[in-house]
């Protein structure tokens, strides 16, 4: 399987109004997808277990109340025990719920790197924990757009494949343009 994670050559800048970027970023993330097996009927339970299980470190998924700042998701890699945490807010339906976990996951499997957070953050986000043990988050504010545009493009294109009959068919061109101009209007994904 290939790597999962960018290399060099794709840190490239993208541009979410040129449709040859958004081909090449769509190339980019199908060629990471083409040996991820989706279970059918997908179950996105089974797919955050793949993600744990290549990444080495166990995965939590977690609905909350709210995040703040308007973010409906975050990724945050906790150091000890190292673990990463999916929170997504409980203020959504259940399709949008699982977008958003994909979209995080997908952060994930682009290789992006979480943002070290502050301690302020780090103890009103948990305030269980010792603001040493969060390592990092990632929320929509943090990430540079052409990371959020990687990042909806893998989400977009496994939810997509995982609705098709086989899961070897690829979206159309149209469905991951129509789900990317709705992400771009700030609108939940179809």
């Amino acid at each position: 399987m290939e790597e999962w994670g960018r290399s060099s050559t794709e840190r490239a800048a993208i541009s979410p109004s040129a449709p040859a970027d958004l081909r090449r970023l769509r190339r980019r993330c199908e060629r990471r997808l083409q040996d991820l097996e989706l279970s059918s009927p997908f179950r996105l339970e089974e797919f955050v277990a793949r993600v744990a299980e290549h990444r080495g470190r166990p995965i939590v998924v977690q609905a909350v109340k709210e995040l703040g700042d308007g973010a409906v998701g975050c990724w945050i890699a906790i150091e000890r025990p190292p673990t990463d945490l999916i929170l997504c807010t409980e203020a959504t339906t259940p399709m949008h719920a699982e977008h958003i976990v994909l979209h995080e996951l997908s952060h994930l499997l682009c290789g992006h790197r979480p943002q070290v957070v502050g301690e302020d953050v780090a103890s009103r986000l948990f305030p269980d924990l010792s603001p040493e043990v969060v390592a990092g988050a990632l929320n929509r504010s943090a990430y540079s757009s052409r990371d959020e545009m990687e990042a909806e493009m893998m989400a977009t294109l496994i939810r997509l494949r995982a609705a098709q009959p086989s899961s070897t068919e690829r979206p159309t061109e149209n469905d991951v343009v129509r789900r990317l101009e709705a992400f771009a209007k700030g609108e939940p994904p179809a």
